[in-house]
């Protein structure tokens, strides 16, 4: 989950701030990828190939 800070509390959001492309589905996402694998560097590829993708 993704929060944000407003008026002196978290508060749940969809996007990132700092990385407005990288919504909590996509997070989420590449988290549950780095948990089940073995292989970081695969990872890290496959979140590469995506920020590619997204410019």
């Amino acid at each position: 989950m993704i929060q944000q800070f407003q008026d002196g509390e978290y508060v749940p959001c969809q996007y990132s701030l700092a990385f407005p492309s990288v919504s909590a589905a996509i997070l989420q996402r590449f988290l549950e990828q780095g948990r089940d694998s073995d292989d970081d560097n695969a990872v890290m590829r496959s979140l590469r190939i995506w920020v590619q993708e997204q410019e």
